[in-house]
């Protein structure tokens, strides 16, 4: 008899929504202690819920865990902000973007938004990302000189002036620990 394994995951802690779980076929997670520790401590109480997860196994000696999703998180289990489901979610199709990349965010946050902005008109200096899979992603040259964007996806420390002297920039979003914030900008 052969078992049929399908492996999602989660990109990171800054995914870990009840949303993406619920509206995902998964039954079962995988995690370690390295990334258990890199949760919210929110989720980390989550996991030690026995009504919202099931431990059905345990490796003490390479730190993995594997917990059966139950009915009761779905159900009752609260999402974050600042996760980039909610990201994809608020950010509209319409309009140019501009993406952020390393140093200013980190190479696994660019390849998670290059991702979630695919259908969107998306701009960047940087082109390349390495994914685990085959996907076709479009990404645009950065627009130079007097280039116009609507929405800026950038690092923590950047300052959306630097893009758009003569602009109001609201900011949108501000992502869970992934050094992320997201911006909407007016021209005066």
């Amino acid at each position: 008899m052969a078992i049929k394994i399908e492996g999602y995951t989660f990109a990171g802690p800054y995914y870990h929504t009840r949303r993406f779980i619920q509206d995902s076929p998964c039954v079962y997670i995988l995690v370690n202690n390295l990334y258990r520790s890199t949760l919210p401590l929110m989720r980390q109480e989550d996991l030690n819920n026995t009504v919202f997860f099931k431990p059905v196994y345990s490796d003490f000696r390479t730190n993995i865990m594997i917990y059966e999703i139950l009915d009761e998180y779905l159900n009752k289990g609260e999402n974050l902000d600042g996760t980039f489901t909610q990201l994809e979610k608020i950010a509209p199709l319409d309009g140019t973007y501009f993406l952020d990349y390393p140093p200013n965010i980190t190479e696994n946050v660019f390849r998670i938004l290059r991702f979630i902005f695919y259908n969107r008109n998306l701009y960047c200096d940087r082109r390349g990302a390495f994914f685990n899979s085959r996907i076709d992603i479009d990404l645009n040259n950065c627009k130079k000189g007097t280039a116009k964007y609507d929405f800026l996806l950038l690092g923590n420390t950047l300052d959306p002036k630097t893009f758009c002297n003569d602009c109001n920039a609201k900011l949108l979003w501000q992502g869970l620990g992934n050094g992320v914030k997201f911006w909407e900008v007016k021209q005066k």
